[in-house]
């Protein structure tokens, strides 16, 4: 069979990415023989407490990503000497913004990236048969194998770019990713999860002539045995799901709900827990707690088929998300596959999810509490007829686009392309 490696942040210590790399093992057992090779720091194995059962006939090799003191000095000793480094860093010097902390992060980048290249080398992983290498995610171990296709030249490298991986705006301390024109010139294939992510990778970080092949591969969630059940309570139910940090901005639900006039009864659950969740709390119960007619609850972390169990017997008339960055969510995935309508902010790639006023109601970017009001109050206004409709236009978008089922065979069409 055709040999793939399978490189993952975690998988399969971590729940994180078992979404979506499952559906595709489950075809990618039929073709190919696999390695999954697990990319972390050694506390993530250590910690992990609910593992991933694997296929038998699926490797797993774990790669720790946490370097002591000595290896960090000896792989900065030979970054020093290598022309890709440099590359990178003279392209840093050119933007003249941020430069210290640009130098830095692909510094960091650059080491890690070799460690992962000599772990792969130690390891064997590579011979002389040829071999798909699939990174699920365009990070420094990408970087680490098209540095590889040097002296494996039957090795073909082809990865998965998301969100964090993808947006400039992403990385904090420097506001620019590392390496990315460097791996573009380098890797036969990459594969967008969204049109946007795709068209925002041309503008920042195509090459011209030496591209790779580009795909929009969508994700996508699995169909649901039962579509959301219709709300007859005369309480509206509006439910989130988030990590609770700044990025999500769950505080501007809350804002937009306090703005609301009384009068209508407004039931709103959020499920995710987070490094915010206190001070989101505490404005909750400032601005909603006086309030008779809407009442909130913080379920705090669940687990996924805990949330997928509450969606599929609990009626919901709406699903909200407030948050500020995204390549395209999961959450909103998930409502649109139960017939959930969406309010959420036009931000990244969601707009290919939600269409204004169609299976949902899209807010700009800013998401301000007055914008979070308004499209709360469609809901509430809006007649029995228009729900069954943007219900109806929910389910028809996951359809469309978000079929699991659908997207895996998609993705293996095009990955055997790159088997040969």
């Amino acid at each position: 069979m055709k040999k793939l490696l399978l490189f993952t942040d975690g998988f399969p210590y971590v729940v994180d990415e078992r979404t979506f790399i499952l559906p595709e093992l489950e075809y990618l057992i039929k073709e190919y023989e696999i390695t999954i090779v697990s990319c972390a720091g050694i506390k993530v194995k250590e910690d992990a407490g609910n593992i991933t059962q694997l296929d038998p006939r699926i490797h797993n090799l774990f790669l720790n990503s946490k370097n002591t003191f000595r290896e960090r000095c000896f792989y900065a000793a030979r970054a020093l000497f290598s022309v890709a480094w440099w590359q990178e860093a003279m392209d840093i010097i050119k933007t003249r913004k941020k430069i210290a902390a640009r130098l830095m992060y692909a510094f960091r980048y650059h080491v890690l990236a070799d460690r992962y290249r000599r772990m792969i080398l130690q390891e064997g992983l590579l011979g002389g048969e040829p071999t798909i290498a699939y990174t699920f995610w365009n990070k420094a171990y990408t970087l680490s194998l098209v540095w590889l296709k040097e002296i494996f030249p039957n090795l073909k490298v082809v990865s998965r770019i998301h969100g964090h991986d993808l947006y400039n705006e992403r990385v904090k301390e420097s506001g620019r990713q590392a390496y990315k024109k460097y791996m573009d010139m380098r890797t036969e294939a990459i594969f967008f999860i969204c049109e946007e992510g795709y068209h925002y990778y041309l503008n920042h970080f195509a090459q011209g002539k030496e591209m790779p092949d580009y795909y929009v591969l969508r994700l996508g969630v699995s169909r649901k045995e039962n579509r959301n059940p219709r709300n007859a309570s005369g309480v509206f139910e509006l439910v989130s799901c988030s990590n609770v940090i700044p990025l999500k901005r769950v505080n501007r639900i809350i804002e937009g709900l306090a703005l609301l006039p009384y009068g209508y009864k407004i039931r709103w659950v959020h499920f995710g827990d987070g490094s915010a969740m206190e001070d989101v709390k505490k404005l909750a119960e400032e601005l909603l707690g006086h309030r008779q007619d809407i009442s909130y609850e913080f379920r705090g972390f669940c687990q996924n088929e805990t949330v997928m169990e509450y969606y599929c017997h609990t009626p919901i008339d709406c699903f909200i998300t407030t948050t500020s960055n995204e390549g395209l969510p999961v959450s909103i995935m998930e409502a649109l596959s139960f017939g959930i309508p969406v309010i959420a902010p036009d931000v990244n790639g969601i707009a290919e999810e939600v269409e204004n006023n169609y299976n949902g109601m899209l807010l700009s970017s800013e998401a301000e509490a007055g914008e979070v009001a308004d499209a709360v109050m469609k809901f509430l206004e809006a007649s029995e007829k228009q729900i069954e409709v943007f219900r109806e236009n929910a389910y028809q978008m996951w359809e469309q686009k978000y079929d699991k089922e659908k997207n895996v065979k998609e993705f293996m069409e095009t990955l055997a392309k790159y088997a040969d």
